[in-house]
């Protein structure tokens, strides 16, 4: 059976010689390697994701359209990543900071 995409970029995270393998036997033609083996690509997304820190906060810009639109970013103590939001999607796009 053919996998139903002909080309996968990193966020398919192909990091290993047997996901590699796997897809070229189901007919993938171009695969990039995984975030975690280029990390140099340029803007990459961590995670998409339905769950919203907004809605969970209650300051979702969509149910309440008088909230101040204010950046929002995860940090511990090696990183910090931003947090995008495609509002119109409801959806959160989590991203590393660039310093």
């Amino acid at each position: 059976v053919n996998y139903f995409e002909k080309e996968l970029d990193y966020k398919n995270n192909v990091i290993n010689l047997l996901a590699n393998n796997f897809y070229k036997s189901s007919g993938v033609e171009v695969i990039e390697d995984g975030f975690d083996l280029n990390p140099n690509i340029k803007n990459p997304q961590l995670m998409t994701t339905k769950y919203c820190i907004r809605y969970e906060l209650d300051i979702c810009l969509l149910k309440n359209s008088h909230q101040e639109k204010v950046d929002l970013f995860l940090v511990n103590n090696t990183s910090k990543l931003k947090i995008e939001f495609d509002c119109k999607n409801c959806m959160m796009i989590i991203k590393p900071e660039r310093m």
